[in-house]
Formats: C-alpha cells, structure tokens, sequence
C-alpha cells in the first residue's frame, strides 16, 4: 500500500521551508533577530585600549563649565589642550553649521575701527596704545569662531561631522558642495545603478566655511536606524548627487 506524499520528508521540509519563505521578512523573524544581535553586543566586551578618549559633553561638564551651547572659545581652549598633550587625530562630532556670533563682537569692532579711523592708533601715547591692545583682546574673546579655527589651524589634524539629509534625489542639488567638503569626496566607481553604491542624499549641511577650510578631513554623521528605533549599523559613506 502506498503511503499519501503527505507523509514523505521531502514534503515536510518543502512546508517548512515555504513556512520561512513567507515568514522571512516578517516582524516576528525581525524582532527575533533583533533581539539575538543585542544579546550578542551586550555579552561581548573589547578592551578599547588607552590610546582612545572620549571627551563627553555630560552633565558634570555642564556643572564645572556652564550651560550648553558653550562659548566656542571653550573648545578652542580643549583643543589646545589636546593638542599639547599630543594627540595624533581629534574627531569633532559637535555639529557646526552655524557662526557662533557675541552680540558685543559688533561693538567691538565699531569701537576698533573708530580708534584706527580717527587716528587714535598713530599717537605716541601709552594710555591710548593700551586701549588699542585692550580693543584687540577683547575682539579675539568675542570673535570665538576665529579662536577655534586658529586653533584648528594650529592643531591641523582635526576631523570635523556634518549632516546630509537622506532621500532619492531629483534633478539637481539646490546648492553644490563647498571646496572644503568636496575634497573629501571618495573614488568609489559605483553609479546610481549599481546595487552596492552608497546611500542617496538629497541636501547637506556643512560646518561654516571658517572652520570647515581648517579641517583635515570632514565626514558624516547620518545615523541608519533600525524599524525598531535600534541603531545596529553604520553608513559609510553616502551619495550626494554623484559625490560620496
């Protein structure tokens, strides 16, 4: 008597493996896998080492440092530091899109050009010549821009982050690229086709021209983040209308 192909191996295994075809891209296989990727990252540890240092933006900075934002003049004064000491590379990940600007920078420099206009500069007196370097120190303090790009300048390994906004572009970008970015640009030899090109951005924006032409490298910081609101993975690199 023949058996019914229902009772042969081959047959449970075509319903079993038809059952995880349908089931593959489900949201019970995806929290599954989920939660067995954060099983492994939380049950394994690596010693970073003490050549790496973390230089966190906390609350017990905030407390000995004051309110966040800070003056930019208080990272310039870090990065001297970091400098002294020696550091091969600083990796900047504070977002500096925007200048940074004292609302007494513009007196300041109203109250410097009178002082050179008039003529004040050229007398032979100390008390004047004094007020002339006061004038100028107080410039420096306000103008913190300035200061952090000296001392990006004078650091010269500093590695800057910006943002792109992630998306499939049409047409043509609203604006190209600064010099300062493009250089950073990648030979990649992928094209918009290709399945292994990087992600697509639509717009990008770049820390401000002073401190962005002092960087010695700027890359992003687009984060890819998971259905789950988990982050599990990085982009390398993306695609900004034909530059990566």
């Amino acid at each position: 008597m023949k058996q019914g192909f229902w009772r042969h191996e081959w047959f449970a295994g075509l319903i079993i493996s038809v059952l995880f075809l349908v089931i593959a891209d489900s949201e019970i296989i995806r929290a599954l896998e989920y939660a067995a990727y954060d099983w492994g990252v939380r049950h394994t540890q690596r010693d970073p080492g003490k050549k790496i240092a973390i230089i966190a933006i906390d609350d017990k900075s905030i407390e000995n440092i004051g309110r966040w934002p800070w003056s930019r003049s208080k990272l310039a004064e870090m990065l001297d530091r970091l400098a002294s000491a020696g550091c091969k590379v600083v990796g900047n990940t504070i977002l500096l899109s925007e200048a940074q600007i004292d609302p007494g920078l513009g007196i300041i420099n109203r109250l410097i050009n009178l002082y050179e206009t008039s003529g004040l500069s050229k007398r032979s007196d100390t008390a004047l010549a004094e007020l002339g370097k006061e004038l100028q120190a107080g410039q420096s303090e306000l103008d913190t821009d300035s200061r952090l790009a000296q001392s990006m300048a004078q650091a010269g390994n500093v590695i800057m982050g910006m943002q792109f906004e992630l998306g499939t572009p049409l047409g043509k970008p609203d604006t190209e690229l600064p010099a300062f970015v493009s250089k950073n640009s990648l030979a990649t030899g992928q094209t918009e086709s290709n399945a292994g090109s990087p992600y697509p951005a639509i717009a990008a924006t770049p820390p401000i021209a002073e401190l962005g032409e002092q960087a010695a490298g700027i890359g992003h910081l687009n984060l890819w983040i998971d259905r789950d609101g988990g982050i599990r993975s990085e982009l390398l690199a993306v695609d900004y209308y034909g530059q990566t």
